[in-house]
């Protein structure tokens, strides 16, 4: 995912997983596997809704549209968005949810040796 600083992101979140696992909360264990949501890790962005709030949970059927306002001074670089469902946000990962958001560099941020 590439983005530009002060971007508006519009992200709708459909989580087709399946609804016949086993949902057991326990605390530090395995926990609803089925249930999932969203985190920009790394972006300096609201953590609240609609924004990046990682304490929503989306279950099974359920959709969410994320908008999340990525700042004018937003510093260029590399992050990621992964799950961020406690209790299954490793199991999620290690299944391959996960992926890079580049924030670009603007026109000119670069030195001119650097940037050719």
């Amino acid at each position: 995912l590439r983005i530009q600083q002060g971007d508006t992101l519009h992200i709708t979140f459909r989580n087709d997983l399946p609804d016949d696992l086993e949902n057991v909360h326990i605390n530090n264990e395995l926990t609803a596997p089925q249930e999932s949501n969203l985190h920009l890790h790394g972006l300096f962005v609201s953590g609240e809704l609609p924004s990046d709030d990682a304490k929503l949970v989306i279950r099974p059927g359920e959709v969410y549209n994320y908008e999340v306002q990525v700042p004018s001074f937003h510093m260029p670089g590399t992050h990621w968005y992964h799950p961020h469902r406690h209790g299954s946000t490793a199991f999620q990962l290690s299944c391959g949810a996960a992926g890079a958001v580049i924030v670009e560099d603007p026109p000119g941020f670069l030195p001119e040796d650097i940037d050719s």
